[in-house]
């Protein structure tokens, strides 16, 4: 599992408008109700960083988790100096344990079964600490997908690459197929770059059961994007 293997380079370019920093503040006061002055950050499917590089502004320890080499390199090359380890949200193994950890822009649907999914959440909330927050944006919620095949297409420019993107998604039963074409334009040449992105659609019951089968107490929250955010606390130590 490698999204945006080719097209990395695009990746901030399509998503600039993207207000990171609100999203950043938002998860912060989310967690400083359940976990009041946490000093560390674990962020899951961190991509290029971009949501990482706020929260290293709000918390004395902050590194991620990325599972494609491209997409780290992006990170290193547009935000130097932040700690991204790869690893999949599955199986990753850390030395230690956080205050919270995130999972966030939906890259949660990058699990398309639901043993995968309780298998990413199990993991995650094993690298909390007792009392931590585990924080994650979900992919559309299976009672929120409206039926039929839809298409959709972007363009952005700067100064060095021009690119455009035409995506074309339909479900295949509970899992989104999101078959993403790109036109990416330098001063070398056009390449055109197909990638083809599989979401899994899970219920409200579905999350809610993975983060109580970790051991987390749950909460559905609404924000960020508007497609639900879960919420899960380890019990403190005895």
């Amino acid at each position: 599992m490698e999204p945006y293997r080719r097209a990395a380079a695009a990746y901030d370019l399509f998503y600039r408008g993207k207000d990171y920093p609100r999203e950043v503040d938002e998860i912060v006061e989310l967690v400083e109700a359940r976990r009041p002055g946490a000093r560390s950050l674990l962020d899951v499917g961190c991509g290029t960083g971009a949501h990482l590089a706020a929260f290293a502004a709000q918390y004395e320890r902050a590194e991620g988790i990325e599972p494609s080499a491209r997409m780290i390199e992006e990170a290193t090359i547009a935000r130097p100096g932040l700690v991204i380890l790869p690893g999949d949200m599955r199986t990753f193994r850390h030395g230690d344990r956080f205050d919270v950890v995130t999972c966030l822009f939906s890259a949660i649907g990058y699990m398309t079964t639901d043993a995968d999914l309780r298998g990413a959440v199990a993991n995650m909330a094993s690298h909390l600490e007792p009392g931590g927050v585990l924080v994650v944006e979900g992919w559309v919620e299976r009672e929120a997908w409206a039926a039929g095949q839809r298409a959709s297409a972007q363009t952005a420019v700067d100064d060095d690459l021009v690119a455009a993107r035409v995506i074309l998604s339909e479900l295949d039963g509970d899992v989104t197929v999101l078959e993403m074409h790109y036109l990416l334009a330098t001063v070398d040449g056009v390449e055109h770059v197909t990638e083809v992105h599989r979401m899994g659609l899970f219920t409200r019951a579905q999350y809610r059961e993975a983060f109580e089968a970790a051991g987390l107490r749950y909460e559905r929250v609404d924000g960020l994007s508007g497609r639900g955010v879960h919420v899960g606390v380890m019990p403190a130590a005895p």
